[in-house]
């Protein structure tokens, strides 16, 4: 495996359609406090091929301001696809232990 490195950054202030009431208390200054901490990062440390299609990365997560390491074991990544705008893409899907 060639080496690689994951950096990701979502918004904590994203909402779910569907879910609206949900991600208004998620967001509120009792859980997220999105106006403090208007992102979660996540820096991967290592990963490790553990099987066909199987990863391990280890790297740090930092939530409300807080930062752990934690490993997420990782399936993927997919074979390329196109996104809508034509650009090829990739997924993968991860649980994490911490």
């Amino acid at each position: 495996m060639r080496a690689a490195n994951f950096n990701h950054e979502p918004s904590t202030g994203a909402t779910i359609r569907r879910q609206r009431g949900r991600c208004n208390d998620l967001r509120s200054p009792k859980l997220l406090d999105v106006e403090k901490f208007p992102t979660i990062t996540f820096k991967s440390k290592r990963v490790e091929v553990t099987g066909t299609g199987k990863l391990k990365v280890t790297g740090d997560l930092t939530i409300h301001g807080v930062t752990k390491e934690v490993v997420l074991d990782v399936d993927g990544p997919s074979e390329p696809i196109k996104d809508p705008p034509k650009q090829l893409a990739h997924g993968s899907l991860g649980d994490y232990e911490n």
